[in-house]
């Protein structure tokens, strides 16, 4: 069989599944992992884990979850100003929580969009030109807008693609501590967008 043919077979099953592979599942728990790239062009790596819970209602297509979800991300980076430089770099934690509608585009493809929204706490280590050494850990909030794709290869497990907004605020501490380096910064340079695939277990 030529790898052309294998793929169409492949590709047949995936569209043309049992109905096995449309039933009703009722609880989500999902790893996804990716890069991303701040505001302030820095890169960046992610990961995250969430739960979710929800299913559909009767004769209507599309599918409504209630999700929670932990992700963590680093970076570093270099600031410059006032005949200054600072390495430094942040660690990111949030918790947010939100609701996901899915739909569908076929028997084992999806379309999915969330909106989550939390807590965040971030450590960042700074070092002032190679001789100042400064700490902030702070926490403040954090919202989380993704859209996405969801292939379901069985019953119970999926594979997605996603890209995602991420807003930080409330972080007063990191905000101020380039200050003592007389170095001019906005924070919310830190804001990412996230690219990233998933693996998700359906049950």
């Amino acid at each position: 069989m030529t790898r052309v043919s294998s793929v169409v077979v492949v590709a047949s099953i995936l569209l043309a599944a049992p109905e096995l592979y449309a039933q009703g599942t009722h609880f989500l728990l999902e790893g996804s992992a990716g890069t991303a790239m701040t505001d302030g062009s820095d890169d960046a790596d992610w990961w995250g884990i969430a739960l979710g819970y929800g299913g559909k209602f009767k004769g209507f297509p599309l599918r409504f979850y209630l999700m929670g979800a932990f992700d963590a991300d680093g970076f570093s980076s270099t600031l410059h100003g006032g005949g200054s430089n600072a390495d430094r770099t942040i660690d990111n934690a949030t918790l947010t929580g939100g609701p996901r509608i899915y739909f569908p585009l076929g028997r084992n493809f999806r379309f999915f969009v969330d909106a989550m929204w939390g807590a965040a706490w971030t450590n960042c280590d700074m070092v002032v030109n190679d001789l100042e050494s400064y700490t902030a850990q702070d926490q403040g909030y954090a919202a989380k807008y993704s859209a996405g794709v969801q292939i379901r290869l069985t019953s119970w497990l999926s594979l997605g693609a996603s890209v995602q907004r991420v807003l930080f605020w409330g972080r007063d501490d990191l905000a101020m501590l380039p200050q003592y380096a007389s170095i001019s910064y906005d924070v919310n340079s830190d804001d990412q967008v996230r690219f990233g695939g998933s693996l998700g277990v359906h049950f």
